[in-house]
């Protein structure tokens, strides 16, 4: 459960459906590594709901705080050597001083053994925090972000095993959110905290950290419009294991493209006026798969909420 407030600033507990979803995500994280990849390739939860509002998001959040653990930092020399074997122009992102991101090519190590770095050098003991992400651009060299934005206090209160420096400097997707892009970030906003302390409640968004909103200086999700035609960096090459696929436009156009991810949550609103086009693509998914009962992840759907799960045989 949460505390919960929209932009008045009215708090009230978060209502039981809401904590539903946010569990469901929580599971679906959590409890089926042993399932996908293993029994499954891939395995679909959908449900169907009265309207959208707030079901993916919540889903998402659920997602985004179970599966963070703080990322272990490489030994720096080792990684110095690393990187200074990467082929000259090599993007990397870098996290300098903890508190601020670079993004710019490698060319190898100086005659006095420091990284070459962009237009500077970086000593070995410096570049633990230092990766290589092939989908950088080489037209993003230079990019600066001086100042991570975080509120330490939120974090602990969210995410309480996790440092809240390291959690806003990660470059991790979790989950990728497809849907109603605009409404997605709206939804994102909602003020929110675990109850029992002080903690002020913070936009929902500073957990989930879309990329779309946070860039390189790091990030935990990715929200993608169902009307988009490929998928957005960070996850083209990629996709997340586990992606959301929110409305009947999402589900039609994308369910289809999402066979790289483990796990997908197919919500279909029943306000929608394609839900029922929306339901018939799913159930033709499910011809050739298995039926998988959601009993056995422990979430029981709200009253006013269908679900069906199946996952397509390894």
């Amino acid at each position: 459960m949460l505390t919960v407030a929209d932009q008045s600033g009215d708090q009230q507990d978060s209502p039981p459906w809401m904590d539903s979803w946010q569990r469901l995500g929580a599971i679906l994280a959590k409890k089926t590594t042993d399932l996908v990849p293993g029994r499954y390739r891939r395995l679909v939860v959908s449900a169907t709901t009265p309207t959208r509002e707030f079901a993916a998001v919540m889903a998402a959040l659920g997602m985004v705080r179970v599966s963070y653990r703080d990322r272990l930092l490489p030994d720096p020399v080792e990684q110095f050597h690393r990187l200074a074997e990467l082929p000259a122009g090599t993007m990397v992102r870098a996290v300098l001083g903890g508190y601020k991101v670079e993004l710019g090519p490698v060319e190898g190590a100086d005659h006095k053994g420091n990284l070459r770095f962009g237009l500077k050098t970086i000593a070995p003991s410096a570049c633990a925090d230092i990766s290589h992400l092939p989908w950088l651009k080489p037209r993003w060299r230079e990019k600066k972000i001086d100042d991570i934005s975080y509120d330490t206090g939120f974090i602990k209160n969210m995410v309480p095993g996790a440092t809240p420096r390291l959690f806003a400097s990660d470059a991790r997707t979790v989950c990728a959110i497809v849907g109603p892009a605009e409404n997605l970030t709206e939804e994102s906003k909602l003020l929110v905290a675990r109850p029992g302390d002080s903690t002020r409640l913070r936009p929902m968004h500073e957990v989930l950290r879309p990329f779309e909103i946070y860039g390189a200086m790091g990030w935990h999700s990715v929200i993608c419009s169902s009307q988009s035609h490929d998928w957005p960096e960070p996850v083209a090459d990629k996709l997340p294991r586990l992606v959301i696929l929110d409305g009947a436009a999402a589900v039609e156009r994308w369910i289809g493209g999402t066979y790289d991810a483990e796990v997908v949550l197919a919500l279909v609103h029943r306000s929608d006026s394609s839900a029922v086009s929306a339901a018939e693509t799913v159930l033709n998914q499910r011809r050739s798969a298995l039926k998988f009962d959601l009993g056995n992840l422990g979430w029981v759907p709200a009253a006013t909420v269908e679900a069906i799960a199946f996952g397509e045989p390894a």
